[in-house]
């Protein structure tokens, strides 16, 4: 038997509870079914919750102490259990599932997949005027014919270098919101797009089977029925596929 460990996220409104019952009996009174991994619920005082099975970044360490000084590692953490409130929509859980997949478990990881596998723009009369302006200040050293010694103020240098580290840390805070809000605007707009083609090809498929049992009714009023049925699904389907066109056009 293989013994596997997990990081268990829950929601805030379970978690005061949890971590009571944990310090009091050393575990909480919770339960898992687990079918498959892409159906696993989680009971915890009667009540049933949906859980996601994320893949880390990077694989964890998971680490023991007796004393509090030594610490020994006794497994590796590969994946986390994110339990879902019960108000979650199901865009919802698929929109924060994408998020936590590309991100870490500390504030900085967030996006870390996104942001180190992402496409960066490079601008190729940029690195050309930058080696332009090598090649200068080589053949400048080459053609010098005497050296000069200055000194200067390095008060004001650590100055200078400071504020430079400020605006380089400035802009790729920048960068990352922007990175970061363009992820999220992304995601949740493919996730929408996705859930409207499938309701339209839910309404078609029903549309079909009304078009099926027209055809075989032979009574009037059953005929009438399918028919005003059929109507109604049209419109629906107008309608979404109105929905499906605007989300495209932004």
């Amino acid at each position: 038997m293989t013994e596997e460990h997990v990081i268990l996220r829950i929601p805030d409104a379970l978690r005061e509870q949890f971590d009571r019952e944990i310090e009091e009996k050393g575990y909480p009174d919770c339960e898992f079914d687990f079918n498959d991994l892409k159906n696993i619920t989680f009971r915890y005082k009667g009540t049933r919750y949906r859980v996601s099975a994320i893949p880390l970044p990077c694989i964890l360490e998971a680490q023991k102490s007796f004393d509090g000084n030594q610490f020994y590692k006794i497994n590796d953490v590969a994946n986390m259990l994110v339990v879902w409130p019960k108000s979650y929509t199901e865009v919802e859980i698929n929109h924060y599932t994408k998020i936590y997949a590309a991100s870490g478990i500390t504030p900085p990881l967030k996006f870390v997949k996104h942001r180190r596998w992402r496409e960066r723009a490079q601008s190729l009369s940029a690195v050309e005027e930058i080696e332009k302006k090598v090649k200068e200040l080589l053949e400048r050293d080459r053609l010098a014919t005497s050296i000069r010694i200055q000194t200067v103020n390095t008060d004001n240098e650590e100055e200078d270098v400071s504020s430079l580290a400020a605006e380089l840390e400035h802009n790729l805070i920048d960068e990352y919101l922007v990175d970061q809000k363009r992820f999220e605007e992304t995601t949740l707009e493919s996730e929408v797009v996705m859930e409207l083609k499938g309701q339209i090809e839910e309404i078609q498929k029903k549309i079909r089977e009304k078009k099926e049992f027209l055809k075989s009714a032979t009574n009037i009023i059953v005929q009438r029925r399918f028919e005003e049925a059929i109507k109604k699904l049209s419109a629906e389907l107008d309608e979404v596929r109105a929905k499906l066109s605007k989300q495209s056009a932004h």
